[in-house]
């Protein structure tokens, strides 16, 4: 794969579960060794750097992790896990750490009065916002924000949206969003790359790649997600996909959606999609669709059985 993310940009991940999406985010910021390829951030090669200096940038680039649950310490209280990375990076001076975590709180909307609280005395929805809290905590650039919104309820997933909307805002931060929410990648990024069992099949502006999916699997995560209006929820062609997705360990040859593909049965199985592998094809200037053929996506989908 291929992808860019420039200073100031919201970019969406968006794939089912096992498209390698998390893994990506991992290897960005180095948390996972990569065996092939690069990753360039701010024209620093990371896999040319040491264990000491990949230390030093780290600040500048953070994780938010999904789970809220298990990515706090349990037996530290909140003072501790966010005076934490301070005295790491040495950012704060011991004296100021109190206050330091007393803006960190309020920036997410937390009273203050509440850090002498042990994780498990706070709700899903404010662990999450604690979680965000230590991830800004050494003032980052770049933010990866791994689904942070699936292990929450849905009355508190808006206002995690929010939240990050207003501090990419506020702070001017980049950010990468991954995510299973269509409708929250569509809230919160300027553009989104759709991926596949480790590839990236479709790219471009969000409203570009939502309002004209060249992609099969595009068109299929999109129809899967619910239509706030009543009218046109009860009209929404929903396209099933059959089949598991496959073992990386085992990638189908060609096009590696083939096996589950709509539009490949509906055009009686073409042999090109067994045998090679789609390139990514322009569809315009900012939007890319790794399809043999993108001409025929006007096609009706599969029926909704």
């Amino acid at each position: 794969m291929d992808l860019e993310i420039h200073a100031g940009d919201s970019v969406g991940l968006v794939g089912e579960s096992g498209s390698g999406k998390s893994s990506l985010g991992r290897a960005l910021l180095r948390l996972n060794d990569y065996s092939a390829g690069s990753v360039v951030f701010d024209g620093t090669d990371l896999g040319s750097l040491s264990r000491q200096q990949m230390r030093s940038l780290r600040r500048r680039m953070q994780l938010v992790f999904q789970d809220p649950y298990s990515s706090l310490n349990p037996r530290m209280r909140v003072q501790a896990l966010l005076e934490e990375p301070l005295a790491i990076h040495g950012i704060v001076p011991r004296a100021e750490r109190a206050d330091r975590v007393r803006q960190l709180l309020e920036l997410v909307s937390l009273n203050p009065e509440q850090a002498s609280r042990f994780p498990h005395e706070f709700s899903g929805g404010q662990r999450q916002r604690i979680g965000i809290a230590q991830a800004l905590a050494v003032e980052p650039e770049f933010l990866v924000c791994d689904e942070p919104i699936s292990a929450l309820d849905v009355s508190v997933q808006a206002q995690i949206i929010n939240l990050l909307m207003d501090l990419r805002d506020q702070l001017d931060l980049t950010f990468l969003f991954i995510g299973h929410d269509l409708d929250a990648v569509r809230r919160l990024c300027d553009r989104v790359f759709v991926m596949y069992l480790g590839k990236i099949v479709e790219s471009g502006t969000t409203e570009s790649v939502y309002q004209n999916p060249r992609h099969p699997y595009t068109r299929a995560l999109l129809s899967s997600s619910p239509k706030p209006d009543p009218v046109e929820e009860r009209t929404r062609q929903r396209i099933l996909l059959t089949g598991d997705l496959p073992s990386p360990d085992n990638i189908p040859s060609g096009c590696r959606f083939h096996g589950r593909c709509w539009l490949y049965e509906q055009l009686a199985r073409p042999a090109r999609c067994r045998t090679e592998e789609p390139a990514a094809a322009r569809i315009d200037e900012s939007h890319t669709a790794a399809c043999h053929f993108t001409d025929h996506l006007d096609r009706p989908g599969p029926p909704n059985e």
